[in-house]
């Protein structure tokens, strides 16, 4: 073979791999930016299918035919969403004690169900459960809103009397980033005049997944964690206790994939913005009553009295991404949140 027909199958063969390459490598970033653009369609349309299923004692709640949640109302001393998943399928709350046998979890406060809301009530300790509990019935689907809704009777266990009861909607929401929950409880005098007790052990609540925490525990099991804490007003860490701020954000890494989660307190809530039980060990909870504890008031100050009849209502909003989002974006959902039904 000649070096003339050697050096001209050589540039022809560098041609075609080139040539190739440059078709696979645009095919791809074509397939990227096509998959991006649906996706976005999808945010901008909404059209993320969201979907109920009920079973025995819980409904599922389904996007484009996988878990977000499952809201779990039989079988228990209140009800609770379990299971919860962002976009990626992480799991954003511990497991215990609903699964005992998750590595990497510690088997403290057993109350601590994933996301819930309770609060002591006329001395009755629901939050804790000890002789409370929260009995759920007329559990209805609203599939135009979204939504699922039940009613609740607070009772005292020791013998069955009902304290008060509630009226609670949470409304689902998905986009390519995030899941949603807009959580409203409706408090009710029912049966007489309540008082919701002034104490750091409440309300709207979630114990976030472990590596979420800024506080490890060896011993307990929990060896490593990733988190951070921070508020709107740009206090982080253990700092944010018991501060006002109407967001509050846990974020980090959960199995090395970024991961966060935020809690709105809606402006027109009860002493807005509202004060955080937000733990290092991955307590998170929008309380509006603990003030004995968080701002050192006499005892009995951060309490409120519902005479017969008459109703608080409570919204919050709880977003889990699978991003860690900047503070302009919270911003942003937390306006767009503050200024909806």
């Amino acid at each position: 073979m000649n070096n003339h027909f050697k050096t001209h199958l050589h540039a022809k063969f560098s041609v075609g791999f080139v040539s190739s390459f440059v078709v696979l490598l645009f095919t791809h970033v074509a397939t990227q930016v096509d998959a991006q653009s649906v996706q976005s369609e999808k945010d901008k349309k909404n059209s993320f299918e969201i979907e109920f299923k009920q079973a025995e004692g819980r409904v599922d709640v389904l996007v484009d035919d996988k878990c977000f949640t499952s809201l779990v109302h039989q079988g228990n001393r209140k009800p609770f969403f379990y299971p919860v998943k962002n976009p990626s399928q992480q799991s954003m709350t511990r497991s215990f004690p609903m699964q005992a046998d998750v590595l990497g979890e510690q088997h403290d406060h057993p109350h601590h169900k994933s996301v819930w809301f309770s609060h002591d009530i006329d001395g009755v300790e629901f939050w804790q459960e000890k002789h409370g509990r929260i009995a759920v019935s007329d559990v209805k689907l609203r599939p135009s809103r979204n939504s699922v809704s039940w009613r609740g009777d607070w009772l005292d266990s020791k013998n069955d009397r009902r304290i008060c009861q509630d009226q609670t909607e949470v409304a689902f929401a998905a986009d390519s980033k995030c899941r949603s929950m807009d959580y409203q409880v409706t408090i009710v005098a029912s049966d007489g005049d309540i008082e919701l007790a002034d104490s750091k052990e409440g309300s709207f609540a979630v114990r976030v997944h472990p590596h979420l925490r800024l506080d490890a525990a060896p011993k307990a099991g929990v060896e490593k964690v990733f988190g951070a804490i921070e508020n709107d007003r740009g206090l982080k860490g253990k700092s944010v206790w018991g501060k006002r701020a109407k967001w509050v954000m846990y974020s980090g890494e959960i199995h090395g994939k970024p991961a966060a989660i935020v809690i709105f307190d809606h402006p027109r809530n009860l002493r807005h913005p509202t004060t955080w039980h937000a733990r290092g060990y991955g307590l998170f909870a929008a309380n509006p009553f603990g003030l004995h504890h968080f701002e050192d008031r006499l005892l009995g100050e951060g309490g409120h009295k519902l005479k017969q009849g008459e109703r608080l209502t409570l919204r919050y909003q709880a977003i889990f991404f699978n991003v860690i989002p900047t503070k302009v974006e919270i911003e942003k959902r937390f306006q767009k949140f503050a200024l909806s039904n």
